[in-house]
């Protein structure tokens, strides 16, 4: 009676299997065909029933059906597929298959095959659940625990993963080289440091999959939930992708990666992440409930009540009153000029506003923090940061690594550095509330940057301090001590050796002045 019923779900599972998806798809998939073969069992009191799921394998020939009882689970093996079977386990909840600590623990080695109805595990991050070696292979239905990946594949292609369960695994999905994969409606959650990582992948379909990051907050702080690498023409979409904590890295990377459509995803509590990613379609994406703006190559338009805003060859683009958090990068510029982003609010980003090779663009009366680093200038000369609230933030306020910016009117305070300038040359800062910072300017191989006009005071460490910088000009700064002229202490730093046992590097203390510092703090407005 129990092998009728056996006989049953293998039929049914033949049909779900070419059940067409309702997803996107423009990948053909594989196709199970109904079989005319052997039906082989493992497990259970049959007489004439494998002990072992290797046993069946090499018992079996192309097209037969090896189905797995949950009587004898777990089945402590590392099955080796070599032939196209259905492998099929009675209930993927109680059907275990354990590779122990031995190698992977299912290698697919032949085209066709499908496994589905187990739970596939591993005593450690070593090595994997399933290794795919062949192509067209159909996944579904299992849950994998405590694997180095749950499924990794090198140069395989046209296989089907839906509805399996990825939980505890180093990685969910590891695919080096894959094309023409379609991966729906599974679920990755708790995963250490990826849900699902993509290289150098093409033609590829995620879609329909909910992605969980680790509540560890350790872990958090490196997580993404799904890692593009050097890939192209790939469909991620409908995806939704949570974050428990506020410190998860990134919902989506894209690194070196082009021509992939990025669509109609959910972040909640992280965002899209992106270098050196160009001419990819981004639309239709939510975080936390507003929409991820994402333009490339357009001018003149105004974005308001965003979620995250990523600029990348823009002009003359206004970002205004928009109250932005836990994304990795709260607004973005690239390669953008003559923007405003004006009247916004940031918290629990990485980076509040980061600018990166975007020159004569205006960031006036937003307040940043709570946020990593609150608001990054890289190579973006000619920029003007006014009037902006920047407090609060972990390691810095205001990163300055740029020429001929202008930080004017700003309060910043209680970071740990207030203001942070390295390869900085003919900067200007006045006006501006630096205090109750750790430390609350620091110089690294700056050169004649200006100060003048700022409350510079109640600082912990120091007010300010500077490394291999010269020529910089402080004039009528307010810090607090009323002396005629104020010294700012700094250093002379020499690297003698990088290696094990090279001598000590030669520091030599050298100061700088104030000298004519004023005698009352300055009236600084507080932004709105």
């Amino acid at each position: 009676m129990k092998k009728i019923l056996v006989i049953g779900i293998i039929f049914l599972f033949i049909f779900l299997s070419i059940t067409p998806s309702s997803a996107v798809d423009n990948v053909k998939k594989p196709v199970t065909p109904i079989s005319n073969g052997n039906i082989l069992y493992v497990g259970g009191m049959g007489l004439g029933n494998f002990s072992k799921i290797q046993y069946a394998i090499d018992n079996a020939s192309d097209g037969d059906t090896v189905f797995v009882y949950d009587d004898s689970s777990p089945y402590y093996e590392n099955v080796v597929v070599h032939i196209s079977i259905n492998l099929i386990g009675e209930d993927r909840d109680t059907t275990v298959i354990d590779g122990g600590k031995r190698g992977d623990t299912v290698t697919i080695n032949s085209d066709g095959t499908t496994v589905n109805g187990f739970t596939i595990r591993r005593d450690g991050w070593y090595d994997d659940g399933i290794k795919i070696n062949a192509n067209q292979s159909n996944i579904f239905g299992n849950i994998f625990e405590n694997n180095g990946a749950g499924i990794y594949s090198f140069r395989t292609n046209g296989h089907v993963v839906q509805n399996n369960i990825f939980y505890d695994n180093h990685e969910g999905m590891r695919l080096i080289h894959a094309e023409k994969f379609h991966i729906e409606n599974n679920d990755f959650d708790a995963n250490y440091m990826y849900g699902i990582t993509l290289f150098y992948g093409s033609n590829n379909i995620v879609s329909y999959n909910t992605i969980t990051a680790n509540t560890n907050i350790a872990i958090q702080q490196s997580y993404i939930g799904i890692n593009v690498g050097e890939s192209s023409d790939n469909v991620i979409s409908n995806n939704n992708i949570i974050s428990i904590l506020d410190t998860c890295y990134a919902g989506i990377e894209l690194s070196e990666s082009t021509n992939n459509v990025i669509q109609d995803n959910t972040f909640v509590k992280n965002g899209l992440v992106r270098f050196l990613s160009y001419q990819n379609t981004v639309t239709g994406n939510t975080i936390n409930g507003k929409p991820l703006v994402y333009l490339e190559g357009e001018t003149n338009k105004v974005v308001h009540n965003a979620g995250q805003v990523i600029l990348i060859d823009c002009e003359d683009i206004t970002v205004q009153n928009s109250e932005i958090s836990h994304a990795r990068s709260g607004i973005e510029l690239e390669n953008s000029k003559n923007c405003d982003i004006s009247g916004n609010s940031m918290f629990y980003c990485w980076w509040g506003v980061f600018l990166k090779s975007s020159p004569n663009n205006i960031v006036n009366n937003n307040r940043i923090n709570e946020t990593r680093y609150g608001i990054h200038i890289d190579n973006s000369r000619n920029t003007v940061v006014s009037g902006n609230t920047v407090e609060n933030n972990m390691y810095r306020g205001i990163t300055i690594d740029s020429s001929f910016v202008t930080i004017k009117e700003n309060i910043i305070r209680n970071n740990s550095y207030g203001i942070w300038i390295t390869s900085g040359i003919k900067n200007t800062l006045m006006s501006n509330e630096i205090t109750n910072n750790y430390r609350g300017i620091y110089l690294i191989r700056a050169f004649s940057n200006s100060f003048k006009k700022n409350n510079i005071y109640n600082n912990e460490l120091d007010d300010a301090y500077f490394v291999n910088s010269f020529l910089n000009k402080w004039f009528r700064n307010y810090w607090k001590d009323i002396i005629p002229l104020h010294r700012i202490k700094g250093e002379i730093y020499i690297e003698r050796g990088w290696h094990f046992g090279s001598p000590p590097p030669i520091i030599i203390p050298i100061p700088n002045f104030d000298i004519l510092p004023a005698k009352e703090p300055y009236d600084i407005p507080i932004a709105g």
